[in-house]
């Protein structure tokens, strides 16, 4: 019975997942726009649809490609992409398995970059179900 007990609470301990979420800098939440990835498969889609249930505007496009600069003797070009948005969402993950109650169960990495400054200002990485990941994540950036 003990060794049961114990190969129980070992599946249980296996089972879990790990959440790391890392914030550097403070969310603007006046401006809450957000390029995403294509598609709405998997994590990505579900993290989608959470941004915008939480009143966040969402694009799939970057803003245009410009050059600029002077020609002449000495010519000096500069080119660079510009955003639509304050803020862009990367995301990678992989599904591995399914949990108790069939909520899929995935290695991720998200990170959340400021189109304005160029930094990262959060990141989550981990191991999780699904609607677990989507309710951190959303409470992170929500955080102030």
């Amino acid at each position: 019975m003990s060794r049961l007990l114990v190969l129980g609470i070992c599946l249980f301990l296996i089972g879990c997942g790990s959440i790391n979420i890392q914030k550097y800098r403070r969310i603007d939440t006046a401006n809450k726009s957000i390029t995403v990835p294509l598609g709405g498969a998997g994590l990505t889609g579900k993290l989608k649809q959470a941004l915008v249930k939480n009143g966040w505007r969402t694009s799939v496009a970057d803003g245009p490609n410009i050059t600029e600069g002077r020609t002449g003797e000495k010519t000096l070009l500069k080119s660079y992409s510009t955003s639509l948005t304050r803020y862009s969402l990367k995301t990678e993950w992989s599904q591995y398995d399914w949990s108790i109650d069939f909520d899929p169960m995935y290695h991720f990495d998200i990170s959340v970059l400021d189109n304005k400054t160029g930094e990262e200002v959060l990141t989550a990485s981990g191991s999780h179900a699904e609607k677990v990941i989507v309710r951190r994540f959303i409470a992170a950036l929500e955080e102030q």
